[in-house]
């Protein structure tokens, strides 16, 4: 008998020294009848509020049926009554410790008061306490966490992940119920790019039916996020916890380069959150292609725009020596090393090439803002950095506001004009195409951003009217260094509360 205890306390005492601590919670049986996938059970909580000014806790659970998966008990993992761990006068607290599931412990718990007044129920007493062998827990000990190193607890482990992982590419999220036509960009849409004022779809569904959201007006006591969502004022800059899903309501957080902040943590800051394409740093647009948070999908969009957009009227030939020569958008293409010597590329300009053509093939912003090159222009480009837009076209329906005494170029269907013939001002840099162009366009055309809606929803207090125009704006949008409309009246304009 003595041997049999100490070899028991040595089991408990190998879970003390050797295992993790994991607490599975929700393990009692869920109802086996139902489909409904809302029946999550045997989860994983994740308290980030032990290192932060964030009151998340997040859960990681199983929402399929546990009938799906037979469970085969190991014989190397000790099973013991509640009667036996009694007698060992083994607490709940040590269940606990020892990775019992919340359920389990508190059942004990249950069955140690009723024993201690003398009322428990004999089947109590045969409810067993799985010993789960190191890095093994669960309810029957059916769980093991792959790579788990048992040196760190779940919290540490959960972080390590996301360090090692956070920032690896992974399959961009998709939209599936709205069909979205983004020309010859094979992205799909993210739900985050749905009602976030920019249209991404050629048909603009993305932005339908999108103003009477953006125009909500709240209670008096609820405070209105920037996107029309009302939360209570309480959640108002109290960290880095996001209840506007636009962000807006910890404005301190905004101030930040945020899309560069760590991804070493599962919170809903970094996840179930928009981003929004309007957003800047520095005077930067930070991720002008999307309203995703995710920083691949923007770069996906942009390899997608330069590298995959196809059009049926220009030769692969000719996009590959263009990008080559002239440097656009990631001139250090494996590729190019060879494929421009001795002015090849020259040649192949000028014997595939149109007279002029897009490139991206595809918008640059907007749905119908357009970045043109005529193939003399581009031939004759002799510059070590890359190489400017020759013209930016757009639909002439869309955008006014402009220039009347210059040339114009008509190309597809849409007006083109040179950058310097644009009320804006260009400060090129043959280093930075991206921020020096792509930038200026988002910034300074926004109001080529055409968006539909109705009289009614201009007359709120919450819109503002843009002069000489029956296009209106929310209030937020006034004095945020954005163009939105067509003679800038809102950029002339103070910030509007």
């Amino acid at each position: 008998m003595s041997l049999m205890k100490h070899l028991i306390y040595f089991l408990f005492l190998h879970l003390v020294i050797a295992s993790p601590q994991i607490n599975l919670y929700l393990t009692d049986r869920i109802n086996e009848n139902t489909n409904d996938i809302a029946q999550q059970h045997d989860c994983l909580y994740f308290d980030l509020s032990e290192d932060q000014s964030s009151h998340e806790i997040i859960p990681y659970c199983i929402s399929e049926s546990t009938s799906k998966w037979p469970i085969v008990t190991a014989s190397f993992h000790a099973l013991f009554t509640f009667a036996e761990l009694s007698r060992r006068n083994i607490t709940s607290e040590q269940l606990h410790k020892w990775s019992a599931t919340i359920d389990i412990s508190e059942h004990y718990q249950i069955y140690l008061d009723q024993l201690s007044i003398g009322s428990v129920q004999s089947e109590m007493g045969k409810e067993i306490f799985y010993n789960c062998t190191s890095l093994a827990f669960g309810p029957q000990c059916q769980y093991q966490l792959e790579l788990y190193n048992s040196d760190l607890t779940l919290n540490e482990f959960i972080r390590s992940h996301y360090r090692q992982y956070g920032n690896v590419p992974e399959p961009l999220t998709c939209y599936t119920h709205l069909q979205c036509n983004r020309g010859s960009i094979p992205i799909c849409l993210d739900w985050s790019e749905i009602c976030d004022g920019k249209v991404d779809c050629t048909d603009g569904v993305d932005e339908k039916d999108c103003w009477p959201l953006i125009s909500n007006k709240c209670k008096d006591d609820e405070y209105r996020c920037d996107n029309g969502q009302c939360i209570h004022p309480r959640f108002v800059n109290t960290g880095d916890s996001f209840e506007c899903l636009d962000r807006s309501d910890q404005y301190a957080s905004l101030s930040q380069n945020w899309l560069s902040s760590e991804y070493h943590a599962p919170t809903l800051k970094n996840e179930d959150v928009v981003c929004s394409w309007r957003e800047r740093y520095m005077n930067n647009f930070i991720h002008p292609f999307t309203s995703s948070c995710r920083y691949q999908r923007n770069e996906r969009i942009k390899q997608a725009m330069f590298f995959d957009g196809l059009d049926a009227t220009i030769s692969h030939d000719c996009l590959l020596a263009f990008q080559c020569h002239s440097k656009i958008p990631i001139y250090k293409y494996p590729v190019c090393s060879n494929f421009c010597q001795n002015e090849k590329c020259i040649e192949i300009l000028k014997n595939t090439c149109p007279d002029i053509f897009y490139y991206p093939t595809v918008p640059i912003a907007f749905g119908h803002v357009y970045f043109a090159y005529t193939n003399e222009y581009a031939m004759n480009w002799k510059g070590m950095g890359q190489i400017p837009p020759e013209y930016i076209c757009y639909n002439e329906q869309l955008c006014d506001g402009f220039y009347s005494n210059v040339t114009l170029v008509s190309f597809k269907g849409t007006t083109c004009r040179c950058p310097e013939d644009f009320p804006i001002t260009a400060y090129f840099n043959e280093i930075d195409w991206h921020s020096s162009y792509i930038q200026l366009v988002y910034s300074q055309l926004a109001h080529c951003n055409q968006m539909v809606h109705s009289s009614s929803i201009c007359d709120s207090s919450i819109m503002y009217q843009c002069k000489n125009s029956s296009k209106c704006i929310p209030n937020s949008y006034v004095g945020d260094g954005i163009r939105d409309c067509d003679y800038e009246d809102d950029e002339e304009q103070s910030t509007i509360d």
